[in-house]
């Protein structure tokens, strides 16, 4: 007959872990109900709503040592030390001191959330980082959990990915070890492991002090002199990273916004309105600059193009421009001047002819031009 291994758990024992991971979850699920309607995914959720890589470290540990302490003062409370090794691994934990490596495991992760929250505030408001807006819905866990070992445009991040592998790997070595060896109580973690998950906190918090939002990047404009006149003029950009289009992207000249024909992630099609709707836009004459905002509303570096004036529009007094009803008026007033100075004409001819006096002709005075209307 084999005797039972006295280190390892006992059936009592797998209740007691039970007992402490619903007491831990709904001690915590409860209290932030009760606090402001928040979940346990909340802990580690950012103002932006993406699932923050920096925030998980801290309540992952904190969650997975309270746990195993929790499990431990059940047993102690319920057993007294009989027929129980989580009991046993109490006294243990309480005769000695605890172990370095566990102010290490807690003191990392929430030194690396104070300095990466840091850093990223002073970024944001020294405008070298734009985050995106929080999302009207609550993102699926899926997505949430891609935002772990990525950056906040949706890109994978390999710093990120880096700090939560370790950190994996670790805790999974810490329940692992504690389930099977719970008499020893909190389990001694692996130097290797430990300094690895270090070195990757260091890693990512001197990545976000590093970072940087560059958002879409444009390599040309075509055309890039750009003519106003009395049509609209089309502006093709290429480039990259414009993102998907809605209501946040777009494309501005020196702060005036262009409609938008095209959108694609490498190349965009843009409008610029006439000259008399550019005017009235403020639209600058001379050189400008041209940006592209993503989908996230953020600017990429400007683009140089150069806005030229064309020629005022000129009002013409041709007769084609003139209503019906006014040309047939002035072309009547125009035939009255014509009938009356042939019929003067005519007067004059008859009495130099019968050489009688003339007397005073209108014809002296100036003459009314028929190309020169009186404007009625």
């Amino acid at each position: 007959m084999i005797a039972a291994d006295p280190n390892s758990l006992t059936g009592v024992d797998g209740l007691f872990l039970l007992a402490g991971f619903v007491a831990v979850i709904g001690g915590v699920s409860a209290a932030l109900l009760i606090c402001g309607r928040h979940t346990i995914p909340d802990l580690w959720r950012g103002k932006d709503g993406r699932a923050s890589t920096s925030k998980l470290q801290p309540v992952l540990w904190t969650l997975g040592v309270v746990w195993a302490l929790t499990a431990m003062l059940i047993a102690e409370l319920a057993t007294n030390n009989a027929h129980s090794s989580l009991s046993s691994g109490w006294d243990a934990l309480m005769n000695h001191d605890l172990q370095d490596d566990y102010l290490a495991l807690l003191g990392i992760p929430i030194g690396t959330a104070i300095a990466a929250k840091g850093i990223t505030t002073h970024n944001v408001a020294s405008g070298k980082v734009v985050k995106p807006d929080a999302p009207d819905t609550p993102r699926p866990l899926a997505r949430q959990s891609l935002d772990l070992i990525g950056d906040d445009h949706g890109q994978p991040a390999i710093l990120d990915f880096q700090l939560v592998l370790f950190n994996l790997l670790l805790f999974a070595f810490f329940v692992g070890t504690f389930v099977s060896e719970p008499i020893k109580g909190l389990p001694d973690l692996p130097p290797t492991l430990l300094l690895l998950a270090g070195i990757s906190s260091v890693g990512y918090a001197a990545n976000k002090a590093l970072e940087r939002t560059t958002g879409p990047l444009i390599t040309s404009v075509r055309p890039s002199r750009i003519a106003l006149g009395a049509e609209p003029v089309q502006v093709e950009i290429f480039g990259s990273s414009f993102g998907e289009q809605s209501e946040k992207a777009g494309v501005t000249i020196d702060g005036v916004d262009l409609q938008i024909a095209e959108w694609a992630s490498d190349h965009v099609t843009a409008v610029v309105p006439s000259q008399e709707e550019s005017q009235k836009a403020a639209l600058p004459i001379g050189i400008a600059s041209l940006v592209v905002h993503d989908d996230h509303g953020v600017p990429g570096q400007p683009a140089r193009v150069e806005v030229v004036a064309g020629p005022p529009a000129t009002t013409t007094t041709s007769d084609e421009q003139l209503s019906p009803d006014v040309r047939l008026e002035l072309e009547s007033l125009l035939a009255q001047e014509t009938g009356t100075e042939q019929e003067e004409e005519d007067r004059l001819a008859v009495a130099a002819v019968n050489g009688d006096d003339p007397g005073t002709s209108h014809l002296a005075e100036e003459p009314v031009r028929p190309d020169e209307p009186d404007i009625v």
